[in-house]
């Protein structure tokens, strides 16, 4: 049985993906909105939604969460980052005039909209394709 905590921070879709997640985990599992480190802690699996910007995305994380503590939780267990909830866990991101993020990932999460000439459209919610080299469960 996994327990699942969909963090609540103040942003995010989070009823949406809690939903998601009751509909294709096994009946045993429990899934959580939880802002509580606590409960956070305590479970198997760590949902992090988010949707915004990267700027008022770290200010929710601020002033929810102690950001060591919230880091050394993430690297600890099973993770999937949603949009904002994935870019933050770099060094920073392009966004407004740079924002320092949770450094968890050494990088920064980089503007796409000239992303080798291809000028996409922001946002980009089109399907790419993806060739696996190695099929890992992530999940």
């Amino acid at each position: 049985m996994a327990t699942i905590s969909v963090i609540d921070y103040g942003m995010g879709n989070i009823h949406s993906v809690a939903k998601a997640l009751q509909k294709v985990s096994d009946r045993k599992d429990k899934i959580y909105i939880t802002s509580s480190i606590k409960e956070i802690k305590e479970s198997s699996h760590i949902v992090f939604p988010g949707q915004g910007a990267a700027k008022s995305c770290m200010s929710n994380i601020r002033d929810n969460f102690d950001l060591n503590e919230l880091r050394d939780v993430f690297e600890a267990k099973y993770f999937l980052g949603i949009c904002m909830g994935l870019q933050v866990l770099m060094t920073e991101s392009d966004e407004g005039n740079g924002e320092k993020c949770l450094n968890i990932f050494t990088g920064k999460a980089r503007y796409l909209g000239d992303f080798q000439n291809t000028k996409l459209n922001l946002p980009h919610m089109g399907w790419n394709n993806i060739s696996l080299k190695k099929i890992i469960i992530f999940f």
